[in-house]
């Protein structure tokens, strides 16, 4: 039987992050998570749909502990775990810590939030909220719970919500950015939870194996190094259905992932078989960033040959 593994990379975050919340179309609709990290949002929204055995994460400097290097971790935990400070945690330890929760179904609530904004400026922001539906005649029959999930979709009227907030209240021009997570974070809340991505039963058990982009470079020597990761991944296994998520815009981590990907299909001979390719679009205005399958439309001769392209020439316009 054939193996699935999950290939993504993790970048080193900034020590003080915020919530970000993205969308993966799913037919006429969407599905939904917030994430503090482009490589958590990926990682639900595959293990949300797909059969998955292993994570496998290309991590670069400062984004892990040593003792993570080439661990192999059980992506639900100990109740131990929701108990450490977080804040202390590397990246790669703050993605173990929210993909936990994610797997035990647990969610962060709004009460810090809530907490740095007056009850009396809430209750206002909720009041326009609910009032909005009301004065666009597409939104008119509209639930609550259904708003993000509109406003997500249709690009202009989310632009218009946006100009009628800051319209309304323009003191937050002075912060629009903590206002408008406030309202992503509330309208996110009503959401239907249908609407928001839940584990796959059958990934309970993955495990998520860490390797550090520095033992590519060890000796020197590029093709051994790849081809030492190559065997890190598949185990030597003949048969492996390969799901790869492309995150943010660090250029390195996506060299590595192609690169990777390059060696890992088209060596004579092997059994890995790529059977999505997902990247993270972000939008301006936009509601949500976007995860977008962006394997639709390749075949996988076009996909290699611009693989090579951006490896050869850096021409990215052609993934």
């Amino acid at each position: 039987m054939a193996r699935n593994i999950l290939l993504t990379s993790l970048t080193a975050a900034e020590t003080d992050i915020s919530v970000q919340y993205f969308s993966i179309p799913n037919k006429s609709e969407c599905d939904y998570c917030n994430a503090l990290l482009d490589t958590e949002a990926s990682i639900k929204a595959v293990l949300s749909r797909y059969s998955i055995d292993e994570i496998v994460i290309i991590g670069g400097d400062e984004s892990y502990d040593k003792k993570d290097e080439l661990s192999l971790t059980p992506l639900k935990r100990e109740s131990e775990t929701y108990s450490k400070d977080n804040v202390s945690f590397s990246t790669y330890g703050l993605l173990q810590y929210r993909l936990a929760m994610y797997a035990d179904n647990m969610h962060s609530d709004q009460t810090e939030k809530d907490e740095n904004l007056p009850a009396q400026v809430q209750e206002k922001l909720i009041r326009f909220i609910r009032d909005f539906p009301e004065s666009n005649p597409q939104l008119e029959s509209k639930s609550l719970n259904r708003l993000f999930d509109l406003l997500t979709q249709n690009s202009e009227i989310c632009e218009k919500f946006w100009s009628a907030l800051f319209e309304a209240f323009p003191d937050f021009g002075d912060n629009p950015d903590f206002y408008k997570l406030w309202v992503k974070s509330y309208l996110f809340e009503e959401l239907e939870p249908s609407a928001k991505m839940k584990l796959l039963p059958e990934n309970e058990g993955v495990c998520i194996r860490f390797i550090p982009e520095a033992r590519l470079e060890d000796g020197g020597q590029w093709l051994d190094s790849m081809m030492a990761m190559k065997n890190s991944i598949t185990e030597y296994e003949d048969d492996i259905n390969l799901y790869i998520s492309l995150n943010g815009d660090n250029g390195t981590d996506t060299f590595i992932i192609l690169n990777m990907l390059n060696i890992l299909v088209t060596m004579p001979g092997s059994g890995v078989k790529l059977k999505k390719i997902f990247a993270i679009h972000n939008i301006p205005w936009h509601m949500t960033r976007i995860i977008q399958d962006d394997t639709i439309g390749f075949d996988i001769t076009e996909l290699f040959h611009a693989i090579r392209s951006f490896l050869n020439y850096g021409k990215a316009d052609m993934i």
